[in-house]
């Protein structure tokens, strides 16, 4: 059976549901009276929630006079498994999420239609997914029928999730995984240090800034990898950012 998903986006927050598991991301003052609000509302839509997790470690904690600080919220810890570890389907795709340590809320629920629309391009390519985070758009390339999946993180952990992935769907014999800086390993693609025959490049960054004393430098990061990667790919070839 497929899980279902859920995402509750508001400003400054994320709500999102991986399976049984309802998980809060930067939650302010107006919004963290709310919790209880919203576990019944997805209550009385049919959903189960065995607990709720709170990734309230953000910076806009600290704007609102709040304490950083992450936990399973009062009442809704797991009874049988607090571990934050759970599993969830998308796009016929299963994976290992983890609630408590991963990215933001263990894993990116909004990009579920970008993920899918890559289905339509991946066939026969030979894909290289920057910043792959737990493998999602690698694992997608690889089950639409990419010929070979290259997965680029600087996390280990991230990269042994993603490689986990791609054992428990069937798909590691067509894909490897790489523990490294992206800007370094496209820098080195592009001066040929490294070989490079990809004819399909995905680049799924993280946000480079949180504040606008920071946006030039991360304006000239979102450059800086896009022109390098256009660079790198044959005429003919496939940019997904």
């Amino acid at each position: 059976q497929t899980p279902i998903l859920n995402v509750i986006k508001v400003p400054a927050e994320s709500y999102e549901m991986a399976r049984d598991y309802l998980v809060i991301c930067g939650a302010g003052l107006v919004f963290t009276a709310g919790y209880n609000l919203v576990s019944a509302i997805l209550r009385g839509m049919g959903e189960q929630i065995d607990g709720v997790y709170e990734r309230n470690d953000v910076a806009i904690r600290q704007k609102e006079g709040m304490e950083e600080y992450t936990d399973w919220f009062p009442g809704f810890c797991p009874e049988n498994d607090a571990s934050g570890l759970t599993k969830i389907t998308e796009n016929g795709i299963v994976y290992d999420v983890d609630v408590i340590n991963g990215q933001k809320t263990g894993f990116f629920l909004d990009q579920k239609y970008n993920r899918a629309s890559i289905h339509a391009v991946a066939k026969g390519k030979r894909v290289l997914d920057c910043f792959t985070h737990t493998g999602s758009f690698a694992l997608n390339a690889a089950i639409a029928g990419a010929s070979h999946v290259t997965a680029v993180d600087i996390s280990e952990e991230a990269v042994n999730m993603a490689r986990k992935n791609a054992q428990n769907n069937g798909l590691a014999d067509r894909m490897d995984f790489v523990c490294t800086d992206v800007f370094e390993l496209l820098t080195d693609m592009a001066n040929k240090v490294i070989p490079c025959d990809y004819d399909f490049i995905i680049l799924d960054p993280p946000a480079f800034t949180k504040s606008r004393d920071t946006l030039k430098n991360a304006i000239r990061g979102y450059r800086e990898i896009n022109s390098k990667a256009m660079k790198l790919l044959p005429r003919g070839g496939y940019l997904a950012t």
